[in-house]
């Protein structure tokens, strides 16, 4: 495997698509989770002290993998308090980082949660994709109308990591 997706949220769609992309035999895919909820007390002492929240070991070693892509949402445009957690405590051993954002609207600005991303990363994402969150289905599986829309997304963030993307023409029919 050369790529580990790493989602953070609790929501189904961060989840669907993070499975989506782990379809690919070349990824694995990881939930972070903090040990517990930091509540609305954690919350504050994050943004008041600066205090971390403390994340569950990881399974996978990001070290062992060529590219690491964040998954998560941006409501209103903020990173979440989990992933400034993760990035401050494995900057040093992360290697290249691709982001995978779901801003909370169509048009919604995600430039504060990429600024503080490479601020805290120390380093631009190789990959950045936006599938925005009203866009999809609440499994992640895209639009229910158009689901070649986010597919495309998805199959054009895969591209620029490097990965293969699987055909999804379906074969024709064949009529007698």
């Amino acid at each position: 495997m050369t790529i580990l997706i790493l989602w953070f949220g609790h929501d189904g769609r961060t989840r669907g698509i993070a499975r989506r992309l782990g379809a690919n035999p070349a990824v694995a895919v990881e939930q972070v989770r903090p040990v517990r909820d930091p509540g609305i007390w954690g919350h504050l002492r994050h943004r008041l002290f600066g205090c971390d929240i403390r994340l569950r070991p990881l399974q996978h070693d990001p070290t062992a993998f060529a590219c690491v892509v964040l998954c998560f949402a941006v409501p209103g445009g903020r990173m979440p308090l989990e992933v400034g957690s993760f990035l401050s405590r494995h900057r040093a051993d992360l290697p290249q980082l691709g982001l995978l954002l779901l801003p909370d609207h169509f048009v919604s600005n995600t430039s504060p949660a990429i600024e503080r991303f490479e601020q805290l990363a120390g380093q631009r994402p190789i990959a950045l994709q936006e599938l925005p969150v009203p866009e999809l289905n609440p499994d992640g599986s895209g639009i229910a109308a158009r689901p070649w829309l986010s597919q495309c997304r998805i199959d054009s963030f895969l591209r620029k990591l490097g990965l293969a993307v699987p055909d999804h023409t379906s074969p024709a029919k064949e009529t007698n």
